[in-house]
């Protein structure tokens, strides 16, 4: 969408250029007009305009002085000139003025000055290309160190990750202000509520925001780094500042806090590492309570029993998923630890907190199960799911045990994030779907997992079509009831909370048609009507459709219909006059 201003002193010019590209599709033009330079200046200060078509010589103001004003303003601003002079001497100091894309004298015909414009809007399209690109470019790197270290530690996490001897050059590589030579801690977090509420960027915002409290409370005490995981929770990785001996990348500093550790015995170790998991459960309750004061959102955490070293990292971020999804969509604000939750379950070795299961290749299985849920490709999820599930048939109990509750995890955060937890519970057994033990077989497990599936699939395709059907009929239902009132694509938009843009793309995809031809064919049906059954003059016609000037609307009705509307009610009344 470009917008144009038409800047002359002589109405008419300008109220039949404002017609002529108020009426020209193609150029997907938001159209503004001023008789006045004062008024133009106005415009300028209130509204980016991208094109502007002025006269040369003008009361007060020269074009050349006005598109310098322009500039100020607007400085990716272009303009095409128009004059009734053919003065070479005003064409040399327009076009060293830069940025001129034409100068044309007034006496040139219609599509000449369209040609003219259609120049300068693929000039202004090759430039704000050249600057996305650039753009891009800029944020690509602002963003590349944060997505790196996201990136390694999730192909850690899966096992893809670079030996231990190697760990310490690429945390260094990364600048992450961890020591690969000492046990680290693991948290994990998750929003329990608000998330079919929330949009995608409002959610990555709120994300953003608990791990920006959770820093604060924690920061004094350890050295960590926060890494969101696929389905919207959070990870932490975490060590005490005293035994952390790779906070700065320069070497000397840390191998002077390496020496620092290795002056501290076996006990003041463990001291230490005592005190900071005791502390950490107390941030998880602070950012509990700040959470829900401030962002009204409640969290809960998961934590492990201890630390572990970090070839362990990946079967620790492992237990605490499927620690944290044992009551997902069900309790909130928890503060779960390992040894409690072993406890709570009796110490029973199939609670999937200890399998031996490559969770590595479950992980990608669901990275891809989510990704045809994500693009409605529901024969292959379905494939998918069935070959992951009967492969699971021969592995020992506490496998499958895992299998299940990391299944039971992926569907209750899709059902949570589509707002379908009331729609499942009547439909199906919601209780299963956080206890394998409720099931009396691992077939009737994996039947209840795919009608799952099937609810979520139900869900995306009706919610991909209906919202677009009703928001193209009531544009339609507008559309016609408002035949004689301003129907540009601005004012459209508005009406429905989208950018004009979006709009226009959403329309064509949905029906086919553009926009603009759809409101053509509606004035033209119209104007039928009013041409064969009433005897309202051609001017009256043109104004209850739409249209400022009698001879645009006389123009657009010979190119639609090959007669003018004079010739067409002249035939209807023929017509009428035989019949009779």
């Amino acid at each position: 969408m470009y917008r144009l201003l038409i800047v002359d002193d002589e109405p008419i010019i300008v109220d039949n250029l404002y017609g002529l590209f108020r009426n020209t599709a193609h150029l997907d033009l938001e159209v503004y007009r001023a008789y006045k330079v004062t008024k133009a200046l106005e415009l300028l200060e209130s509204t980016r305009i991208d094109l502007l078509l002025s006269d040369i010589r003008m009361p007060g103001m020269t074009g050349i002085e006005l598109y310098k004003q322009a500039l100020i303003r607007w400085p990716r601003c272009r303009v095409v000139f128009l004059t009734g002079y053919n003065d070479f001497t005003y064409a040399q100091q327009a076009i060293r003025t830069g940025g001129v894309v034409d100068y044309l004298l007034k006496n040139k015909d219609d599509d000449m000055i369209v040609r003219s414009v259609e120049k300068a809007l693929v000039e202004i399209g090759m430039q704000r290309q050249a600057e996305n690109h650039l753009r891009k470019a800029t944020m690509k790197l602002q963003v590349a160190e944060p997505v790196l270290r996201q990136q390694f530690f999730l192909a850690f996490l899966h096992g893809d990750g670079p030996a231990a001897d190697e760990l310490a050059k690429h945390f260094e590589r990364l600048e992450i202000s961890l020591a690969s030579d000492i046990p680290v801690y693991m948290m994990l977090g998750r929003i329990d509520e608000g998330a079919c509420e929330l949009s995608a960027a409002d959610r990555q915002l709120m994300l953003y925001a608990v791990q920006n409290i959770v820093a604060e409370y924690m920061s004094p005490s350890a050295a960590f780094i926060s890494v969101e995981l696929e389905g919207g929770n959070v990870i932490w990785f975490i060590q005490p500042k005293e035994l952390e001996t790779g906070v700065s990348p320069e070497q000397a500093a840390r191998e002077e806090k390496a020496a620092d550790a290795a002056s501290l015995n076996r006990a003041d170790s463990d001291i230490i590492w005592r005190n900071l998991i005791s502390r950490i459960y107390t941030i998880a309750e602070a950012a509990q309570e700040t959470s829900r004061s401030l962002l009204k959102l409640s969290l809960s955490f998961a934590m492990s029993d201890g630390p572990c070293l970090w070839k362990g990292a990946g079967a620790k971020a492992a237990n605490l998923k499927l620690l944290l999804g044992r009551g997902f969509g069900f309790d909130r604000e928890l503060l779960l630890k390992e040894g409690h939750m072993a406890e709570r379950d009796g110490g029973d070795s199939e609670s999937g907190l200890q399998t031996a299961y490559d969770s590595r290749n479950l992980n990608k299985q669901l990275n891809m199960l989510e990704s045809y849920l994500e693009s409605g490709q529901k024969e292959s999820f379905l494939q998918l799911y069935y070959e992951l599930t009967q492969a699971a048939g021969a592995p020992k109990p506490s496998d499958l045990t895992e299998i299940y509750y990391t299944l039971s995890i992926f569907f209750a955060a899709k059902l949570n994030r589509f707002g379908l937890f009331y729609e499942f519970a009547m439909r199906m057994d919601a209780g299963k779907l956080a206890r394998y033990d409720r099931h009396r077989s691992w077939a009737e497990a994996v039947g209840y997992f795919a009608r799952v599936a099937e609810l979520l699939f139900e869900f995306k395709e009706n919610n991909q079509q209906e919202p677009a059907q009703k928001l193209i009929a009531f544009i339609n239902q507008y559309i016609q009831n408002h035949l004689e009132e301003e129907l540009s694509l601005t004012r459209l938009a508005s009406l429905v909370n989208h950018s004009p843009t979006y709009l226009s793309r959403l329309y064509k995809r949905t029906t086919g048609t553009m926009l603009f031809d759809f409101i053509i064919e509606q004035r033209m049906k119209k104007a039928k009507h009013l041409l064969s059954d009433t005897t309202m003059k051609i001017h009256e016609i043109a104004s209850a459709i739409g249209y400022e000037a009698a001879p645009y609307f006389t123009r657009y009705f010979k190119k639609m219909f090959q007669v003018t509307p004079q010739q067409f009610r002249d035939a209807a009344y023929q017509h009428v006059r035989g019949e009779q």
